[in-house]
């Protein structure tokens, strides 16, 4: 569709959940999955949430970070939608008012995540990307206090497995454990409560084992210490 800045393609995503339901994509094509955002991506975010529907309609972006994050593609990019109207979906970041940094374990939440909330709309990219930091770092001790170590033949630029979601108000940072259980598979969107399944054959292992057990299996669950 369009280039967004000497970093990043803007495209179509032709396996949609949402209309639209557009891809970030980095040009560099061996620019991987595995990597934690950085400035260019935030950059080329900010530019992409600023412009969509001219600030009238809301956006989320997400990224699944890693094979245990939810990714779905190698190549490093992230996914724009619209948000769901409010009064037919209510996102449970929206419950609480005012700016925080937090791990949130509250409103029944079965898994640890980290949530800052914006004082003043989204802020520019380099004070998203300082956030987002602060969220990953705080995301790393939880997994590391569960000794759920990245392994020795890591490599250097490889983050911990985690699910990042943007929106005007909030940015939410979410450790991962698996990507999935039993063929329920789980990314960001599913951390939010809208999990995406092609079919009843995708949908059935949810409803066997339980959305909130399996949230809290490919997560971190709320109740470890």
């Amino acid at each position: 569709m369009a280039e967004i800045g000497p970093t990043h393609l803007l495209a179509l995503n032709k396996f949609s959940a949402a209309r639209p339901h557009l891809l970030l994509l980095t040009q560099d094509g061996f620019r991987r999955q595995h990597e934690a955002l950085d400035i260019q991506d935030f950059t080329a975010l900010w530019q992409v949430l600023s412009s969509l529907g001219g600030g009238r309609k809301r956006y989320l972006a997400i990224f699944n970070c890693g094979i245990d994050g939810g990714c779905s593609r190698l190549h490093k990019h992230m996914q724009l939608f619209p948000a769901p109207d409010a009064d037919k979906f209510a996102l449970w970041p929206d419950s609480s008012d005012g700016p925080s940094v937090q791990q949130q374990v509250a409103a029944g939440l079965p898994f640890k995540c980290f949530i800052h909330r914006f004082e003043n709309g989204l802020p520019l990219a380099d004070a998203l990307l300082g956030i987002y930091q602060t969220l990953l770092a705080q995301a790393e001790d939880v997994l590391d206090r569960i000794h759920e170590k990245k392994s020795e033949e890591t490599g250097a630029d490889e983050a911990i497995p985690h699910n990042v979601v943007l929106d005007r108000n909030w940015i939410l940072v979410v450790p991962r454990r698996a990507a999935g259980v039993n063929g329920a598979d789980a990314n960001a969107a599913a951390m939010l409560g809208m999990v995406w399944v092609a079919n009843d054959q995708k949908l059935r292992p949810w409803m066997e084992h339980g959305p909130a057990n399996v949230l809290a299996r490919v997560g971190v669950p709320a109740d470890i210490n």
